[in-house]
């Protein structure tokens, strides 16, 4: 799976932009793709097909940084596939990392609910920052959703794991 060049430039920016402070944790809901988090920083979003005209295949990137963090969901859509959740989702995972050069950590599988999905941890070399990346990786029926945390490997923040902790689906 493509993961996009303008996301690691957006991370890159972030450490180095991010001088506007952490705000005041808030929950965060997608109506339409149906979850919510906690988040300290107010989320933009952006849609882009990273598919093809003939085959569309949509992603929708939900992101905002603070304090050197940044918070991202990613929503790819996909089509119906025989190949197994677990499969998908370590496939998944591997472009992802290819995606910015990462070094995995650690991984395992888990769940949310019903939702099978993944957790991991991985360093990269971001520009001149080393960063560590956590990240949660969850299938369902028609979506893949993963919901990562950016900082320098320096930034020893415990906030930032409420991100990822307080991710929910909505009607799973």
């Amino acid at each position: 799976m493509k993961y996009r060049l303008l996301l690691l430039m957006s991370i890159v920016i972030s450490f180095a932009v991010s001088a506007s402070g952490q705000g005041q944790w808030k929950e965060y809901k997608s109506a339409g793709h149906q979850f919510s988090t906690q988040v300290p920083c107010e989320i933009e979003t952006s849609r882009e097909n990273i598919g093809t005209a003939e085959a569309p295949q949509f992603q929708t990137f939900y992101e905002c940084s603070a304090d050197g963090v940044y918070y991202n969901i990613s929503v790819n859509d996909i089509t119906k596939s025989a190949v197994a959740d677990n499969e998908l989702l370590i496939a998944f995972q591997k472009g992802m990392l290819e995606g910015f050069g990462g070094k995995l950590l650690t991984d395992s599988a888990i769940t949310l609910g019903p939702v099978p999905g993944r957790r991991l941890t991985a360093g990269a070399k971001l520009g001149e920052i080393d960063a560590l990346i956590e990240c949660l990786i969850y299938k369902t029926s028609d979506r893949i959703f993963s919901v990562a945390v950016v900082a320098a490997t320096t930034n020893k923040s415990s906030d930032k794991g409420n991100f990822l902790t307080s991710f929910k689906f909505q009607n799973k």
